[in-house]
């Protein structure tokens, strides 16, 4: 499966496909550039949100016309509004909520009630959610899976068998759709990006 083919699912999952969690394997698999090129070409045809809550290890801020806005968890702390955190994707029409300065709070920032109801308003702003989850921890698949029930699992070159129990995992987690993308990354295309904006 493609990044293009997940593209399709979406659409077709109608209502179902409108929030979506890019959750990794395992570190380093290609998580973020998968939900990049995913949120790019989606944001053709519709009004796209892409939201790092990848706090380990953030990284699309590396996308966003203001690397240096404040993003999700200066939104939780109360030191900035949605209007602060909410960045354009310099290379497509997709806007961008980076993940902020995390400091030493991943956890508590993904535990957070005011994080969870954020994300749950810009979901309702957008005609798609995408979600950078990164590799998640047991403590928030059940919270990403009710924010966003389909599950875009990213393999890279993890075995197939392994594959198959995270996504059944995910699964009891109550991700109600997953697909899988397995082998490289998407390629970053910042050149041609920067062309289309």
């Amino acid at each position: 499966m493609t990044v293009d083919d997940v593209v399709a699912a979406v659409h077709q999952a109608g209502e179902a496909g409108r929030c979506v969690a890019v959750i990794g394997s395992a570190r380093n698999v290609g998580t973020t550039l998968t939900a990049i090129a995913l949120a790019r070409i989606m944001s053709r045809k519709a009004r796209v949100v892409l939201v790092d809550l990848a706090f380990a290890s953030p990284n699309i801020d590396v996308i966003s016309n203001d690397p240096n806005a404040p993003g999700m968890a200066e939104l939780v702390r109360g030191t900035a509004s949605f209007g602060d955190i909410i960045t354009r994707d310099r290379g497509s029409r997709t806007h961008v909520v980076s993940a902020g300065q995390v400091g030493d709070d991943a956890d508590g920032l993904l535990q957070s009630q005011m994080l969870w109801a954020a994300v749950g308003a810009l979901a309702q702003s957008y005609d798609y959610l995408v979600l950078d989850a990164g590799a998640p921890s047991d403590l928030v698949l059940a919270e990403l899976a009710s924010t966003a029930p389909y599950a875009v699992l990213v393999g890279g070159d993890t075995a197939a068998a392994s594959l198959d129990a995270f996504a059944s995992h995910l699964q009891q987690a109550g991700f109600g759709q997953i697909a899988v993308l397995t082998g490289p990354p998407p390629a970053f295309e910042e050149a041609a990006a920067q062309s289309a904006a």
